[in-house]
């Protein structure tokens, strides 16, 4: 009986720590180095909820970007946007974006708790726009997150 309950304990322990293993992830100074800050997003009282940070492919182009928080020494990965994966506190945002012809992102707005950015596509020697995409900050849930048109 005891060894069932364990291994139910068990399951329920490893399902519970693979859907938040993001929430832990952290980036030391010598990786950020590769990012260039671009903004810092803030509530109207002036508390930070956040550091975007973003990895360049020309001057108006970033590959990926990173909302940092820090915590003492530590910097917290909040949210991630790699290539064109999309992952907050809670996981992995589905966000349908054509992988095949994707080139990066051009930011077309930053405020003071979300910005729009626009994904571009390379076919062969053009950049095409793709649909902006809005990434707010959710103060109930306190994350960083897609907002989907309904």
């Amino acid at each position: 009986m005891y060894k069932i309950l364990y291994i139910i304990i068990a399951l329920v322990t490893i399902e519970a720590c693979s859907q938040h293993s993001y929430q832990s992830q952290f980036i030391d100074n010598l990786h950020l180095k590769d990012y260039k800050l671009l903004h810092k997003f803030n509530t109207k009282d002036s508390i930070n909820l956040g550091d975007l940070y973003g990895k360049q492919i020309n001057d108006s182009i970033y590959s990926d970007f990173l909302i940092i928080k820090k915590t003492g020494n530590n910097n917290l990965i909040i949210y991630s946007i790699t290539k064109t994966d999309f992952h907050n506190t809670l996981g992995k945002e589905n966000i349908p974006i054509n992988r095949n012809d994707f080139y990066g992102y051009s930011i077309l707005v930053l405020t003071r708790q979300g910005m729009d950015i626009e994904p571009r596509f390379k076919i062969k020697d053009s950049l095409l726009k793709g649909d902006p995409i809005d990434i707010v900050y959710d103060h109930a849930k306190n994350i960083f997150k897609v907002l989907l048109s309904p």
